[in-house]
């Protein structure tokens, strides 16, 4: 039972993942027909779409009953006098509850003129949670005001309890539509813009209508785009992939969850093919020893049939215990994993893994189907007795008869110590794996620093006003004692995100499919002695790269190598989305998403001059970083306070990640 009951809870467990993650329906209507839309473009086959693309699909393509657009941003949220705190909201077409067949349970949802007319409604949805949580469930709640990045909406409705989005593991708590993407979401990303790709498209398939059909009908479509609109959509095309992978973020995530959980349940279905092994090695030795008791129940005229479903009577009800244990167990390990949430996250995560009805199916299904193999090999044997052998003798049979079993009972055995072997040398490798990007040099130290997020636009602040905050914090956590250095950046190193321009480089002859989309960071002065990333040649970037001097740029290494070969590229200029930038640096290369990728071209500008209001706070100290964490959040929320009605929105919980050796 304790073999058994590891191996079916540790498969009840990955299941009931695996069902969480992938496999259980979304409270969509027809999740069956989704269909994920992507922009292709550039080298980059599944990016995001831009407002005009989703217009287009939308009133363009025939071979879709609905097609939605969305896109996930922090937000923070305040309800009249209270505390603001940062959830997760949708930015959505005005069209989105009516195509994934969601009514509200008090109010309404968007209405067909909503959404249509760029900063004219300023409405909002909110979950079924944040109704409870922070209006107090009053049923009075729609038509209040709440204050959305320091901006007033009218809550209209109030959706659904369960329903949190179509994404996992983050559920969203307000819906705002893409019409007011500027008052909650300042930036240079602009509905009418052709090439801004910030948007996920969703589409349903009409009712008969394959993928392969679909996805001809976008190539179609692709290419009347590219004759009308030479400039933006020459190199578009539009990607099909099923509608299950909305349920994360990036196409990125997708791909490696999914490998992970076939990963997962092909060891967990190992560990439990070494457990039916194990019992049924001991059930043979069993039935071995009850050759006499089986003789005379057949001497007095059993049936060998009723032998047979008797054995394995015994090994379900056996392998059922087993299961009930193992059920226990993954209740319990699901307990132990909720505990480890990852730390110093923007927004909360909340994936919820129930053990329902289907998991519970699975169990038993699985009690079941391992009780009738454990079973099967006594079971045979005992049905193919001769009752006058095995009686004659008051031990079991010796010859032939007996070295069957023998010869069954060692295969068993080798093939354990095999499986068990496999097993190891797979822990061993992942071990020896995990030790290898341990020592990975990622081209950038850190191992002394505290960092923490900031979104300027939870506060509406207007470009001065956070030049102006970004300026004062940086001086100020710069002269506090036990700091070394400290920057700000758009994106820390091997953090959630990337940031892309379109480059042009006078004079460099391209190669066919070459992409031009380069990634890139906006940063702050200090940074590269923050993080620890050389400059081999040049100058890093410094507080004399203001607004309104010439725009300046550092490089990396490969990005100097692919574009200027041996030569030096100091004061060579090119652009990035139209902007003219001179080259003052060249920094070694580093890991910029993620340790496995390989060296690619990548660029850093001056944060005063590509102003952004949302940035990572670096900061490189020389003790403990924990010490220097109270003192950075009281320079955080000094000016809180001013005539500009300022918001700071803090997440419960840690400040942020404190990294040491």
């Amino acid at each position: 039972m304790i073999s058994l009951a590891l191996g079916i809870g540790a498969n009840t467990l990955i299941f009931s993942i695996v069902n969480a993650v992938l496999l259980a329906p979304l409270p969509v209507k027809h999740s069956e027909r989704m269909v994920n839309l992507f922009t292709s473009r550039e080298g980059l086959p599944y990016g995001r779409s831009s407002y005009r693309d989703y217009r287009d699909v939308r009133d363009r393509a025939d071979v879709f009953d609905g097609v939605l657009a969305r896109s996930y941003w922090p937000v923070s949220v305040a309800h009249r006098n209270g505390k603001p705190e940062v959830v997760l909201g949708n930015l959505v077409s005005g069209n989105y509850f009516d195509v994934v067949g969601v009514s509200s349970v008090l109010g309404r949802t968007f209405s067909g003129t909503e959404g249509m007319i760029e900063g004219a409604d300023p409405v909002a949805v909110v979950s079924h949670r944040y109704w409870r949580r922070s209006l107090a469930a009053d049923p009075d709640a729609v038509g209040q005001i709440v204050l959305i990045n320091a901006r007033a909406f009218r809550v209209i409705g109030v959706a659904p309890q369960g329903f949190n989005d179509l994404m996992i593991g983050m559920p969203v708590d307000v819906w705002i539509p893409i019409t007011m993407k500027a008052g909650v979401h300042p930036g240079d990303l602009r509905l009418e813009d052709r090439g801004s790709g910030w948007l996920d498209i969703v589409a349903w398939l009409k009712d008969g209508v394959g993928l392969a059909r679909a996805q001809a009908a976008m190539n179609s479509l692709a290419s009347h785009l590219a004759e009308e609109y030479p400039q933006e959509n020459r190199e578009k095309r539009f990607v099909l992939t099923s509608g299950q992978l909305s349920r994360f973020p990036i196409m990125e995530m997708a791909q490696g969850v999914q490998a992970l959980m076939v990963i997962l349940t092909v060891v967990v279905g190992l560990v439990l093919l070494l457990a039916c092994s194990n019992v049924a090695n001991l059930m043979m030795s069993r039935a071995v020893g009850r050759e006499q008791e089986m003789a005379m129940r057949l001497a007095l005229g059993a049936s060998r049939g009723r032998l047979m479903r008797q054995l394995l009577t015994e090994s379900v009800l056996l392998a059922v215990c087993g299961g009930a244990a193992g059920w226990f167990l993954a209740y319990g390990g699901l307990e132990l994993l909720a505990l480890f949430k990852p730390p110093a996250l923007i927004v909360p995560v909340g994936l919820d893994i129930p053990l329902n009805a289907r998991v519970f199916g699975y169990t038993i299904g699985l009690s079941m189907g391992v009780g009738l193999v454990v079973g099967l090999a006594p079971a045979w044997r005992s049905g193919s007795l001769r009752p006058y052998n095995a009686l004659r003798s008051r031990r079991p049979d010796s010859g032939a008869g007996q070295r069957h079993p023998v010869q069954f009972q060692r295969t068993l055995v080798a093939f354990q110590i095999a499986l068990s072997f496999v097993l190891l040398m797979g822990a061993g490798l992942c071990l020896k794996s995990l030790h290898a990007l341990v020592r990975m040099d990622p081209g950038f130290s850190f191992h002394h620093g505290l960092t923490t997020t900031l979104n300027l636009a939870y506060g509406n602040y207007e470009k001065e006003q956070g030049r102006g905050f970004y300026a004062k914090l940086i001086e100020r956590i710069r002269l506090l004692p036990g700091v070394k250095a400290a920057s700000l950046a758009c994106l820390a190193p091997l953090a959630y995100g990337k940031t892309e321009a379109r480059i042009e480089v006078e004079g460099y002859q391209p190669q066919p499919g070459e992409s031009f989309l380069m990634e890139h960071n906006i940063v702050s002065s200090e940074y590269f002695a923050t993080m620890g990333i050389p400059i081999l040649e040049g100058r890093p970037i410094e507080d004399r790269d203001r607004k309104g001097t010439e725009p300046v740029v550092v490089i990396n290494e490969t990005m100097a190598k692919r574009f200027w070969g041996s030569d030096s590229p100091l004061d060579r200029t090119f652009t990035a989305n139209g902007n003219r930038l001179r080259i003052i640096g060249v920094a070694k290369d580093a890991k910029y998403f993620q340790l496995a990728e390989v060296s690619k071209p990548y660029f850093y500008l001056a944060l005063d001059q590509a102003y952004i209001g949302f940035a990572s706070l670096l900061v490189k100290t020389e003790g403990d970083p924990r010490e220097l964490m109270a003192p950075v959040l009281r320079e955080l929320v000094r000016d809180r306070f001013t005539s500009h009605n300022y918001t700071i929105a803090t997440q419960s919980g840690a400040l942020g990640t404190a990294f040491t050796d």
